[in-house]
């Protein structure tokens, strides 16, 4: 149903004055003009059909070779099927034989005492348990896939007392003009660790055949959960320990996501945070010099911009946040009969739709293109306390690299002293023109970008005319690496990476004033290049 500015009920619900208020309008208006609200549900139903279609396209697949495509079919093959029956038995049998060909003995082996669990039929079980003879018999040779390299970490002696993740080189302050925001407190080197911090919460949202619903793991033998198609999890561990919440988002995930895929992650707050109702008001006033990590109280306290906001993007706001709830009040047993879960459930859920646009990230990984190199995707979004402080400027001093679900923020310039520490939101002076940046961050982040790209309108990356020929001569052989470097090679990023931090540091002062921008900006791509290398990496299974 759409409403509109001047429609009678937008001007009566932009006079409420508190979310409560507007929700309530908003549901009564609902219950009395509005037939059966929740008539558009999706029933996420396991079907035998779709399975039984799903594992045939898999077939095709694997008679092509084509083993990554039928790998990805096989387990929404699993998915669709219904617990404890022929078809759940034979696609898990049917991914046995992808795993066995892809040298995933261990996982293959799994696969097959989970068919034998699933009424996989006696006519064929002599095949599959040969085939799990040989996989056990070849298990030294297990294929061997790292996702992600360690993840560094910071020298104890030079841990923030105060930040929980971060280092001792940075602080946080207050400004009256951009709020909080990160500072140095001393000069840090490029290439140095500043945070490195894990998620609060984490919602998958792409690729979700080979990354597990609650950790975001890289696995290719999944486990289905027995009630719905939509999540998938690496092993029991994560299966058992997502039930304080997917057993309420089971349901109603399917319809979640078909109505916006944003929805998620501020649903999967206000779940998670149900047994603190009671204690709610006590637990975000909780006193503490330490900024933590993985607590709620510190996402509660992020921006959500809502003084900034139109009345037309609260209004949606509001009725998004009545959908979540009418959906989840319908069709599950969250609220049970208590009501008083009510107000602090739609709280919530507005706040963080608002907070999510603002402050929370996608996490990301490396994936193969075509033609050998790799390319980033999004697959899931995290919502991290320390690094949703950082401001944005389009030539941002930080790189992120993602290792797993967590992230490792390092420097891709010196920076000095009280200067202040900046991320990025995604726009970079380098691809963008200054008008689209400015427009992109002003719609959503409702702020004017006053870093020096933007105040000196730099050119973009495709207009740059470099005149010093001796260093652009110096970036050819960088460059011949990094083609190694996009093919995800990381043996040559481990050395590189050294060698283009060297050559950085030889030349900035230099592009402080004001020359070889088109160098030190190169390099600084290059190094973000090679610090992606030890991040996640899903690589080519051919």
């Amino acid at each position: 149903m759409a409403f509109y500015v001047n429609d009678p009920i937008f001007q009566q619900v932009s006079k409420i004055p508190n979310i409560v208020g507007k929700i309530n309008f908003i549901l009564e208006f609902q219950s009395k003009y509005i037939d059966n609200p929740g008539k558009h549900i999706i029933k996420d139903r396991k079907n035998n059909k779709q399975s039984s279609d799903l594992r045939i396209k898999g077939n095709e697949l694997f008679i092509s070779k084509k083993y990554e495509g039928a790998l990805e079919m096989y387990t929404y093959s699993i998915a669709q099927a219904e617990d404890k029956s022929e078809n759940l038995g034979l696609a898990y049998a049917n991914r046995s034989a992808v795993l066995f060909r892809l040298e995933f003995y261990e996982e293959c082996v799994k696969d097959i005492e989970r068919a034998l669990e699933n009424n996989y039929p006696d006519a064929l079980k002599p095949k599959i348990n040969e085939r799990k003879e040989k996989a056990l018999s070849l298990k030294a040779k297990q294929k061997k896939i790292q996702y992600y390299q360690p993840m560094p970490s910071i020298n104890v002696n030079d841990r923030n007392p105060v930040i929980e993740c971060a280092s001792n080189c940075v602080e946080i302050k207050n400004d009256l003009k951009q709020g909080r925001c990160i500072i140095a407190t001393r000069d840090i080197q490029i290439g140095e660790i500043i945070a490195v911090e894990s998620p609060t919460y984490s919602i998958l949202m792409d690729a979700k055949w080979c990354h597990c619903h609650h950790c975001l793991k890289l696995c290719y033998n999944l486990l289905p959960c027995n009630s719905c198609t939509k999540a998938l999890f690496c092993s029991s561990i994560c299966k058992y320990d997502s039930i304080s919440y997917h057993r309420y988002e089971c349901p109603i995930l399917a319809t979640i996501e078909s109505l916006n895929h944003h929805f998620l992650i501020p649903l999967r707050i206000g779940i998670t945070m149900r047994d603190q109702y009671k204690n709610f008001e006590a637990g975000i006033e909780e006193s503490g010099s330490v900024y933590k990590s993985r607590r709620y109280k510190e996402i509660h306290n992020l921006i959500t911009n809502e003084v900034n906001r139109s009345p037309e993007n609260l209004f949606e706001g509001a009725l998004h946040t009545a959908m979540c709830y009418t959906i989840l009040r319908d069709h599950t047993d969250f609220f049970e009969s208590d009501e008083d879960y009510k107000d602090t459930f739609v709280e919530l859920i507005f706040q963080h739709l608002q907070t999510m646009t603002c402050n929370f990230h996608e996490i990301v990984e490396l994936c193969p293109n075509s033609d050998g190199t790799y390319k980033l995707i999004n697959i899931g979004v995290g919502a991290y306390n320390f690094m949703s402080l950082f401001n944005h400027s389009c030539i941002p001093n930080v790189d992120k690299t993602f290792h797993g679900i967590s992230f490792c923020m390092t420097a891709v310039k010196t920076i000095r002293k009280g200067e202040q520490v900046f991320d990025t939101y995604g726009y970079y002076f380098t691809n963008d023109p200054k008008s689209v940046r400015q427009y992109n961050l002003k719609q959503n982040y409702y702020f004017d970008c006053h870093c020096l790209a933007c105040e000196y309108n730099w050119e973009t990356r495709n207009k740059w005319n470099p005149s010093d020929d001796e260093y652009r001569f110096l970036l050819l052989p960088l460059r011949n690496h990094l083609i190694e470097v996009e093919r995800g090679n990381l043996s040559i990023a481990k050395k590189f990476r050294t060698e283009v931090i060297d050559f950085m540091k030889k030349i900035e002062n230099e592009m402080e004033e004001n020359k070889l921008l088109y160098v030190f900006h190169n390099l600084q791509f290059i190094l973000m290049a090679c610090n992606r290398c030890f991040g996640n990496i899903r690589r080519s299974l051919a």
